[in-house]
């Protein structure tokens, strides 16, 4: 039977990925974003394709938008079945002084009070259906690169938010899980890496992992539709690092 999901970041990158991964499955896939020329795009290629999509632009940082993308998401396909925390920004590599409150108040409001505020309104729709969470964290919060210490504590703050959210959930037959990508090749990359010498700072990055590549979003999609399956019933509150490798 066909799912609902919702999956935030959707216009590009990871969320792009994601969201036609779950639509190619026969899945109806909500998108949210800022980006509304990013969004309807990647909404119109996966109903091109013979999918059923739908783009609500979404300020996830927000609650009163959050809460829109979910009544939305209940009327228009009856509830929900998979909620995929995708949304996030990072910073370009810097010491810690160098990042200013606002910037640092941004950075926790996207990546983590995004989840906070996603969470809490999906989940009476999730009880119902016995859903499933999964958060897009990173292999930095455990294996931290030099300058992304912010960037960093919120992804620590999001796989710590996951665990403590599946042992909460689970009397509900909620699962929550969370998947932490090494570097990979979308456009929140050139971020990461920098701007005084990006492809040897790529290298760098490569030489770390040992199966040789940055990762692609084609790489997260298939995990993330792993944790949202069936075929995952018996995990809850596990973070799968998708990273070549690198935290060995």
């Amino acid at each position: 039977m066909a799912r609902t999901i919702i999956v935030t970041g959707a216009a590009s990158g990871f969320g792009e990925a994601i969201a036609k991964s779950f639509a190619t499955a026969g899945d109806a896939v909500m998108l949210a974003d800022i980006n509304e020329v990013g969004g309807q795009r990647v909404a119109g290629e996966i109903e091109a394709a013979g999918g059923k999509a739908r783009f609500q632009y979404t300020d996830v940082a927000d609650a009163r938008s959050t809460q829109r993308l979910i009544d939305t998401t209940i009327e228009w396909s009856g509830g929900i079945d998979v909620l995929v925390n995708n949304a996030g920004i990072t910073h370009p590599p810097v010491p810690v002084e160098k990042i200013d409150e606002a910037e640092f108040e941004l950075i926790f409001a996207v990546n983590f009070k995004s989840v906070y505020l996603m969470t809490t309104q999906a989940i009476p729709a999730l009880r119902k259906r016995k859903g499933a969470i999964v958060n897009i964290a990173s292999i930095t919060a455990e294996h931290p690169r030099w300058g992304q210490s912010v960037y960093a504590a919120t992804k620590g703050a999001m796989i710590s938010f996951t665990r403590a959210l599946a042992i909460e959930l689970a009397p509900d037959g909620v699962r929550v899980n969370a998947v932490a990508p090494v570097a990979s090749l979308t456009g929140m990359t050139k971020d990461t890496l920098g701007s005084a010498d990006p492809q040897a700072r790529r290298r760098q990055i490569e030489a770390t992992i040992p199966l040789g590549r940055l990762g692609e979003a084609s790489d997260i999609a298939g995990v993330v539709n792993f944790l949202a399956s069936p075929a995952s019933a018996f995990l809850t509150g596990v973070c799968l690092p998708i990273d070549g490798g690198r935290s060995i």
